[in-house]
């Protein structure tokens, strides 16, 4: 044992009260567990509070939960990312094939082997892909982490993080974009490839389908255009697919960022009305009796109401279930507590998220440990909470003891008018030497703000990334569609069709599609939220989720503004296509 002269002085040092026990075979585990268990159990005076195996230890639960998520993270943001980034490999080498279609066919007519007409587009394809892998591959393993590392370093002492490239993934990575980019090139040429010289130089003509008209009067500018417009869409259904598709993931990231910024902002607003209702709460760094605390705060002259209350870690399992870690909240309050849940005064009532770790719901009985010894009591009320967990214990109810006899370990104290928090917080804090912490309202916000600062960043990289994205597949589908029809705005423009006219039949096509993808979109947004927070937990809070209808609003506004806008600029362009150019046929 340590003493203070060197080996010999016991009483320096509390006496072990646990003990870590290694087995050379795992197999012998639950044996030795049950051999412990029964030893203890035939002693007169049981001190045995805890009796677990690794895998039932809180710390591990707590450890392997947050390596389970961060592996689940890896596959929903890379998911939606790829399946988005394939989306624009598509639209931008179907632009780049269809503006070079008069180039292949002049190859081809000069007698450039096939073989090398693909080789030519496969490189240039690959040279595209290579530089945004390079970008990409580079800045990843560093934006990630260092979103991440917010949420861990709350939590855990972790070491120095350094630099480590992904070699394996990283080659994975650039294998499956390099190949899915080069088959897609190789598909869009091999159409053109197939033709004839003269028919890659001869612009793609538009397939009409005669119709008899019942009527010789004349139809509305807006149902004619109407009506091209869904002839266009029914007519390539695999480009309109391709837009709405965009628009979807587009519209699901914008609307998953949004929530996630709801679900803490509810939680904590939830929080703050069901518990925060104090000015300034004070931590005391030894016991008091209730009318002790209420005298020594009543004093000072800015305060109208103090009620003591004490928060102290406790193990919480019901019989047969799962043993967590959390608060005990024991609170001296009853109709008029700060804590302002409603349940009967000789049972207890536990978080959601307790309930959710141990299996416990109304009307079971709660083991809960408060100091060295385990009380239990029935349970009344489950409620929602997102960040004050555990166990609620009303301190008259006797439950763990003589209501006299108990003393709190801090204090929730109100201000008359909320005058002058800040200061009085530091004057509680200089003049009374118990006290160990104090903070207001503000201080709680703001180690929240530092919690909750990973979902933020990662709140606001999804966000930044969704306009992109959005920008990105909006534009190159809009510009593939334009340039799809450059033979039909020439072909209505003969026909005397007006600028306006043609302007909207294009509007109307590529909104249709916007529409349609923001609606779907919408609806995967909630579900996109549940996947992204549920890989990306943190311990310390139990998020209740939540999307407010004015984020479903922003997102379906955003999604319509980029689009609307590159159509707009797009369309403008309708001037500039020359009629005879883009009619003639070359023979």
């Amino acid at each position: 044992t340590w003493g203070r002269g060197g080996l010999n002085e016991p009483d320096l040092f509390a006496a072990p009260n646990q003990y870590l026990i290694k087995v050379d075979n795992d197999a012998y585990i639950e044996s030795l567990q049950s051999t412990i268990e029964s030893y203890f159990d035939g002693k007169s005076n049981n001190n045995a509070l805890l009796i677990a195996n690794r895998k039932s230890m809180p710390f591990f639960a707590t450890v392997n939960n947050d390596v389970n998520q961060a592996v689940s993270f890896t596959y929903v943001f890379p998911f939606v990312f790829f399946f988005v980034g394939v989306l624009v490999i598509v639209t931008t080498i179907s632009q780049l094939v269809v503006k070079e279609r008069g180039q292949i066919g002049a190859m081809k007519a000069i007698g450039v082997p096939n073989v090398a007409i693909y080789g030519l587009y496969i490189l240039l394809t690959l040279i595209l892909v290579w530089l945004g892998l390079i970008i990409g591959e580079a800045v990843g393993p560093v934006l990630i982490p260092f979103i991440m590392s917010h949420k861990y370093d709350i939590i855990y002492t972790l070491p120095a993080r350094k630099y480590v490239f992904p070699v394996i993934e990283g080659i994975l990575t650039a294998v499956v974009f390099s190949s899915i980019a080069s088959l897609v090139t190789y598909l869009m040429c091999k159409k053109e490839v197939s033709l004839k010289p003269v028919e890659s130089l001869r612009p793609i003509p538009p397939k009409f389908k005669a119709l008899v008209k019942s009527s010789s009067t004349k139809e509305k500018t807006t149902k004619i255009s109407l009506k091209m417009a869904f002839r266009n869409i029914r007519k390539d259904l695999v480009k309109s697919l391709m837009g709405v598709f965009g628009v979807m993931g587009c519209t699901a990231l914008l609307t998953c960022g949004f929530g996630v910024d709801d679900t803490v902002n509810y939680g904590v607003n939830h929080d703050m009305n069901m518990v925060n209702n104090w000015d300034i709460s004070c931590t005391l760094s030894s016991g008091k009796k209730q009318s002790e605390i209420v005298t020594q705060f009543m004093s000072i002259e800015n305060v109208k109401n103090v009620e003591a209350f004490s928060q102290v870690m406790s193990t919480m399992y019901i019989d047969g279930g799962v043993q967590t870690e959390s608060y005990c909240y024991i609170i001296s309050g009853n109709e008029d507590s700060h804590f302002q849940i409603s349940f009967d005064l000789n049972k207890v009532a536990i978080s959601q998220k307790i309930s959710r770790l141990t299996g416990a719901e109304v009307g079971d009985d709660l083991f809960f440990t408060v100091g060295n010894k385990t009380y239990s009591a029935e349970i009344g009320l489950v409620y929602d909470a997102f960040v004050y967990h555990g166990v609620v214990v009303h301190a008259e109810s006797g439950l763990i003891g003589n209501p006299e006899s108990i003393s709190y370990l801090g204090a929730w104290i109100d201000l008359e008018n909320n005058e002058n928090p800040i200061s009085t917080r530091d004057f509680m804090s200089n003049e009374f030497s118990n006290v160990q912490k104090c903070q207001t309202r503000a201080d709680w916000f703001e180690y929240l703000d530092g919690v909750l600062s990973g979902v933020t960043l990662m709140t606001m990289a999804v966000k930044i990334f969704a306009i992109l994205l959005a920008v990105v597949v909006l534009y190159n589908l809009a510009l593939m569609n334009f340039h799809d029809r450059t033979r039909d705005i020439a072909t209505l423009k003969v026909l005397g069709f007006t600028r306006y006219e043609i302007s909207l039949s294009l509007m109307l096509e590529t909104m249709t599609l916007t529409a349609v993808g923001v609606a779907i979109g919408l609806a995967l947004g909630f579900p996109f939220l549940l996947a992204v927070l549920k890989t990306n937990i943190v311990e310390l809070v139990e998020y209740m989720f939540s999307i407010n209808i004015l984020s479903y609003i922003l997102s379906f506004i955003l999604t319509f503004i980029v689009s609307f806008f590159v159509n707009i600029w797009l369309t403008s362009k309708t001037k500039s296509v020359r009629m005879i150019e883009s009619l003639k046929s070359v023979e």
